[in-house]
């Protein structure tokens, strides 16, 4: 039987820039990293130019951030859906931020609901059940 709670890993052009914009620009938590030489996890977010794995959390939700030299299409094969508190309050946040964000809709199936795209191309919905 399935058990859990899902986790999405990103490919990144640049794991610090990556890591700034979910911490600073989102308002997530940075989750660690791994350290190759040690072969354990760190909360060290100065050896971020050093390692090729990173995390961010956001609630319940964890985001793998993971560093590719390699011709990957980016941000084109998976949408997240992530629930936040009020997605107009967050949207307003994001947006005085900086971020690249599409204006909150009401969804048919009763969330309102808006898309960031950060810097790879990977996209996330927010949302809030409307009443």
């Amino acid at each position: 039987m399935l058990k859990g709670n899902m986790q999405a890993l990103f490919m990144v052009h640049n794991l610090k820039k990556t890591v700034e914009f979910y911490t600073q620009v989102c308002g997530f938590d940075f989750g660690g990293i791994w350290d190759p030489e040690t072969m354990q996890p760190s909360q060290n977010v100065q050896d971020l130019d050093k390692v090729s794995y990173a995390a961010v959390k956001g609630g319940d939700a964890l985001i793998g951030l993971h560093m590719s030299d390699q011709e990957v299409i980016f941000g084109n094969s998976t949408q997240l859906h992530m629930e936040v508190e009020n997605a107009d309050t967050y949207y307003e946040k994001l947006r005085a931020a900086g971020a690249s964000v599409e204006a909150p809709q009401d969804m048919p199936w009763g969330w309102r609901m808006f898309t960031m795209t950060d810097p790879d191309g990977h996209k996330i919905d927010f949302w809030h059940q409307m009443s």
